[in-house]
Formats: C-alpha cells, sequence, structure tokens
C-alpha cells in the first residue's frame, strides 16, 4: 500500500511501553503508520494539531487533561478525526459521555491483536466499534436497570 493510502495514526496514552508496544503493532501492518505519540492529553492536542491524523488511539485515564477533556477540545477542529478510545472502564454512564464528547469506539486495553485491528478499520470505515467486553457490561447494566413488567390492565 502506499504511503499516501496509509491510515495515519498518533497515540496518546501515559505510559511509553504500552505506546511503544501499539507502534510496534501497526508498523507490523502496511496499512497503518504511526506520525506521532504523546504521554498526556496537552501533548495529544499538540501532536494532532501539528500532524494532522486521521485516527487517534487515546486513553481516557491520561495525567494533566483526561480524555473526555481531550475529545471536546479537538472535536471543535477536528470533526472527522476519528477517535478510539483506549480504557479499561466498563462503566456505563462513563461511556455514554465520552460518545457525547465525540469518541467514536471503545476497545479494551487488554484487547487481542485482532480486535484492536478490527478496531482501527471499523473506525476508518465509518462504523463505531465497541469490544464486546464493554458492550456486554452496558448491555448487563441495562438489563438490571429494567423495571418488572406491569401487569396488564384489566378492565
Amino acid at each position: 500500500m502506499e504511503k499516501a493510502n496509509k491510515i495515519k495514526v498518533v497515540i496518546a496514552d501515559d505510559n511509553k511501553l504500552f505506546r511503544e508496544g501499539i507502534k510496534a503493532i501497526f508498523d507490523a501492518h502496511q496499512d497503518i503508520e504511526v506520525i506521532g505519540e504523546a504521554k498526556d492529553g496537552f501533548e495529544a492536542i499538540r501532536s494532532i494539531k501539528q500532524k494532522k491524523p486521521d485516527l487517534l488511539l487515546l486513553d481516557m485515564s491520561m495525567p494533566r487533561l483526561n480524555g473526555i477533556s481531550v475529545i471536546l477540545d479537538i472535536r471543535r477542529e477536528f470533526k472527522d478525526l476519528k477517535i478510539l478510545a483506549l480504557t479499561m472502564h466498563d462503566d456505563g454512564s462513563f461511556i455514554h459521555e465520552a460518545f457525547e464528547a465525540g469518541v467514536n469506539g471503545f476497545c479494551v486495553k487488554d484487547a487481542s491483536l485482532d480486535e484492536l485491528l478490527l478496531a482501527v478499520h471499523s473506525l476508518m470505515g465509518d462504523r463505531i466499534f465497541i469490544s464486546p467486553k464493554i458492550g456486554d457490561g452496558i448491555l448487563q447494566e441495562y438489563m438490571q436497570n429494567q423495571k418488572e413488567p406491569e401487569a396488564p390492565f384489566e378492565p
């Protein structure tokens, strides 16, 4: 695949080893190019503005500026940027808040390589992605919050 057709990615995570691992995974795939890295929210915003990637892999729990704040800031200028949240959170309200802010998908940090690549390609194909582990948690939370059905009206 030609360089011009590659998915340009910025990885924002405070864990250097994690960033380097993701970069090594993407370097092994000809259709993905890591063009920037950030260790906190402020660096993520700066990198996006300078490098103009197609996709941001964003740790939602970074120092100095968290993922929600980063999303809210960059969505003002970069409406077409795809954002894949990397998280260990499976709390439904947190995930709802992130989607409201403008995230395009969620991938758990302990996902398989295949799941991460599926997430990337799903977002780049204009589809939403949610790791099954997160989706299951959201569905279970939803089901637990459902009321018992009311008895039918009898005249």
